[in-house]
């Protein structure tokens, strides 16, 4: 990045690491007194090492590790200069996690909302606890897989913020564009400095991150401020390999669809693995500095997050499906080497916080 590019975001930081900046919009970022880490090293039974969880879902009364991000991205908008009182529509476009945070948000502020989306839009819209906040998709084609939905999604609402239609111009006056498939990743690094630095004053040196592809707004960020010495992202065997990654060594990870959980379809786990796109490196918003200091990608096969998954809830871990697949790699990582290893927890955790180390 640019010196100009780390001002503006050492300004960024600056303000919503303010105390008044996270009362407004009921955030608690990591502290040394408080640091919302998790130790989960005696659920995953290691043989040696350690492996931590960064409890992103701790960070607000939301249980949301997208929350932190949709408030970020309306302090950018606010620092710019694009809201002021006629903007009344939070707006964006994306899946169920970033559609809820936006709508939390919404709800907080007391604004509307309209989201974009490729899923199931009566599904999520009776998710929606406010009639305030709608989930739209115009177009039932945009309904599907892969990037190229997504993709579409995004056309439909650029048309809408461009207000040609005579319908659409009273939503281009009042939406608040958030943006978070561009600038979701910056968004995050204040939360990543926090824990950065509650890490260090808790006497926490990690030898290694672990992150999924996916999650680029937690992957990116963290690893920009080298919270760790390695970096690792995870992959699922359902979808391609990284062409940037495809030079480093990766270990595979398998494991046997073991164990049952109650009213889950284990079936729709695997095909919903198959749809998510992980091709995160076309998005040209993401620093190239980034794909520089990745150590390695680990490929995880779809039965052994659910393995995991399964094993984590009989010991009283109440985590998802995403935070199992990162602890698959983390475990690997942790009795490979040893080391302590860090790893964003995505999903609510019931254990209590990391002592300091002595």
């Amino acid at each position: 990045m640019s010196a100009g590019e780390t001002n503006t975001l050492d300004e960024y930081v600056k303000v919503f690491q303010d105390t008044r900046t996270q009362d407004f919009f009921g955030l608690q970022l990591p502290t040394v007194s408080d640091p919302k880490i998790v130790d989960l090293s005696e659920y995953l039974n290691l043989e040696r090492g350690r492996v931590l969880g960064l409890d992103l879902t701790a960070l607000s009364e939301y249980d949301s590790f997208k929350y932190p991000m949709v408030c970020g991205l309306y302090t950018i908008a606010e620092m710019a200069g694009s809201i002021d009182e006629d903007k009344t529509i939070i707006t964006d476009c994306g899946i169920y996690n970033s559609q809820r945070a936006a709508r939390n948000l919404a709800e907080r502020l007391g604004l509307s909302g309209e989201y974009v989306s490729p899923e199931s839009i009566e599904h999520l819209n009776q998710l929606s606890r406010s009639g305030n906040f709608q989930v739209v998709n115009e177009d039932k084609s945009l309904q599907g897989e892969g990037v190229e939905v997504k993709n579409a999604c995004y056309r439909t609402l650029v048309k809408r913020l461009l207000g040609i239609r005579e319908e659409d111009k009273s939503f281009a006056e009042k939406a608040i564009y958030l943006g978070h498939g561009e600038l979701g990743w910056a968004a995050m690094i204040p939360v990543a400095r926090a824990y950065k630095q509650a890490l260090k004053e808790n006497g926490i040196t990690p030898d290694a991150f672990v992150s999924c592809v996916g999650a680029g707004t937690t992957s990116v960020p963290f690893t920009l401020e080298e919270i760790a010495r390695k970096n690792y992202l995870v992959e699922y065997q359902e979808t391609p390999i990284m062409t940037n990654l495809h030079n480093l060594k990766s270990c595979q990870i398998s494991g046997e669809a073991s164990g049952e959980i109650e009213g889950y379809d284990f079936e729709r786990h695997l095909e919903s693995r198959k749809r998510i796109s992980r091709k995160f490196e076309e998005n040209p918003f993401i620093p190239s500095e980034f794909w520089d200091m990745i150590d390695g990608s680990c490929l995880v096969e779809g039965t052994a997050d659910y393995s995991m998954l399964c094993k984590l809830i009989q010991r009283g871990v109440r985590v998802g499906l995403t935070t199992a697949g990162n602890l698959c790699v983390a475990k690997e990582v942790a009795e490979q080497e040893g080391k302590v290893v860090v790893t964003p927890v995505f999903e609510k955790s019931l254990i209590k916080y990391a002592p300091r180390e002595r």
